[in-house]
Formats: C-alpha cells, structure tokens, sequence
C-alpha cells in the first residue's frame, strides 16, 4: 500500500480564505479524531472501523500504518511504509494463539491449521540419539527463545529486559560461527540482530 498525498487542512483554508486556528482537530460522528495539525506543519489522519479501532493512520513525517482488528478489537494484521508486517490469531477467549511477521518470526499455531505443529527454525535443531543435548544446540534454542521473545515484546510495543539483548549478544557469537550468520537463511532473523 502505498502512502497516500494529504494536502494540510490549513493550506485549503488559507486557499479559501476560511479563519482558522491552531491545533486544526477533527473528529467524526463519535468523536474519534480524524484529522489532527499543528502550527508547525505536522499534521496526521486517522480512519476507523465501525467499532472505533484505529485501521488507517498517516502523518506528515511520511509513517503511515494500516491494522485490522477483530469483533473484540484485537489486532489480527498490522503493515506500515517500512515493510515491517504482522498477523496475530486468538482463541475463543482472546488469548494470542499464532503471531508472525514479516521478519520470520513464527509463534504458536495458526488456527486454519490445528492439527498440524508449526515448524519453526527452533523445530529444525535435531537431538542426538544417545546422551545428553550438547550445549551447541541448548544455545542454539536460547538464541531463537529470546529472539521470540524480543519479537512478541516489541509486536505489544512494551519494553523489553536489557539482560535478554545482552545474553543473546554474547550467545550469537558463540553459538553460530559468522560465516552461518552471513549464509544460512535458518539462521537470518539471528543475522539480523547482529548486524
């Protein structure tokens, strides 16, 4: 989707020759604010479904996002202007069952496909037959459990345990040699993270 030219509000009602002050705020019918400008020239647009979720924003610094949400106003897909997109599934009770984005991270299982497990490069470590896990592949798991992690926290816009980034910095290095990190498409949301 592509972002979408707004003209300021205020520039069609000098045009006009309507008077006018700042802050330039509009609101619909149920008083969502719709339209919003300030004296300094940033101004943003929101559009809302019938149910009063946000679906559509965009403002004057060129970000813009577009959500859907579902009958209880949980998000169930989000896509902004830099590529970055995520869909979320829930349960009868609105618990999150399935997220992913578009930076490969998968958590749960999609409810279209319930009796299937969902593969996920953490599913891709193989055990041995015999004795105990190595540590190589325990890292390994550690590494995609924090990166799921750091994926869910940012996705609810909360902040995140700095003890999580700086583990995962001294795991990554240990764990998956720079030559995996650069190749190994398994690997790329951890290649990600270290560039």
């Amino acid at each position: 989707m592509e972002k979408r030219i707004t003209k300021k509000l205020s520039d069609t009602y000098k045009e006009l020759e309507i008077d006018f002050t700042f802050p330039i705020e509009i609101k619909d019918a149920n008083g969502n604010r719709t339209y919003y400008e300030k004296s300094e020239g940033y101004w943003e647009k929101c559009e809302y479904d019938a149910r009063g979720n946000v679906i559509y924003f965009e403002d004057s610094d060129d970000y813009w996002y577009k959500r859907e949400c579902d009958e209880n106003g949980k998000e169930t897909y989000f896509e902004d202007n830099e590529d970055y997109w995520c869909r979320y599934e829930y349960d009868d009770n609105g618990k999150e069952t399935y997220f992913e984005d578009s930076k490969g991270t998968k958590c749960g299982t999609p409810r279209s496909q319930p009796s299937e497990r969902l593969v996920t490069n953490y599913d891709e470590t193989v055990k041995p037959p015999l004795g105990i896990e190595p540590e190589w592949i325990w890292k390994q798991k550690r590494c995609f459990e924090l990166v799921r992690a750091i994926a869910r926290y940012d996705a609810a816009g909360r902040c995140m345990d700095e003890a999580w980034f700086l583990e995962l910095g001294k795991l990554i290095p240990e764990t998956f040699p720079e030559r995996d990190r650069k190749h190994s498409p398994a690997n790329k949301e951890i290649a990600e993270l270290t560039i």
